[in-house]
């Protein structure tokens, strides 16, 4: 059974492999420095359901990007796709 969360973007890196599990089931992957604000230069990881296709995954990471742009000066520690 697939895990479902909404993508997820991390000014800190997670100190673990690419992959996000979760009772033993892999739920996730961490897409290391995806996002980076235009603007300022900070970066995010992001982490993404393992079943998230490309065009999806684009998707998400344009949304995520708008987010931070409009939040620079003040980035939060975590960003949620909503």
């Amino acid at each position: 059974m697939a895990i479902m969360f909404n993508p997820i973007a991390l000014s800190a890196s997670i100190p673990c492999e690419h992959h996000i599990r979760i009772a033993g089931t892999l739920a996730g992957r961490i897409l290391r420095k995806a996002l980076k604000c235009p603007s300022c230069g900070i970066c995010y990881d992001l982490i993404v359901p393992t079943h998230v296709s490309s065009s999806e995954l684009e998707t998400y990471t344009l949304d995520l990007r708008l987010a931070l742009m409009e939040t620079c000066g003040g980035h939060p520690p975590v960003l949620q796709k909503q």
